[in-house]
């Protein structure tokens, strides 16, 4: 539970995408998470493409509260996601991002 309070969030690009952008989960100078995104502020959509959190701390929500940190950075941009996996029983909640549909535009 400590390392959930103690994780500080940080934005990046994405190594490998000009697109991409990358919120990095850090606890004690280590990398404990990852969730990569795309936002198009013409559109003012979002797509969440990845959610990583490392095992010790799989089921601790950091997924859920980098998501939520991530919508509250950017408030009027309606996100989509391609998770297929369930990250917390409160990740629906959390983030209403429908995983069907075709994408609002073509370029993401």
């Amino acid at each position: 539970m400590f390392a959930y309070r103690d994780v500080v969030i940080f934005h990046s690009p994405h190594p490998t995408s000009e697109q991409a952008q990358s919120l990095l989960l850090v606890y004690i100078r280590r990398v404990v998470g990852e969730v990569t995104y795309e936002v198009c502020e013409l559109c003012a959509s979002g797509l969440i493409t990845q959610v990583h959190v490392a095992t010790p701390l799989g089921d601790s929500a950091l997924g859920t509260r980098a998501v939520a940190h991530l919508r509250a950075c950017y408030p009027d941009v309606t996100w989509r996601s391609r998770l297929t996996q369930r990250m917390t029983l409160t990740w629906p909640t959390a983030c209403v991002c429908p995983t069907t549909g075709p994408p609002r535009r073509v370029h993401m």
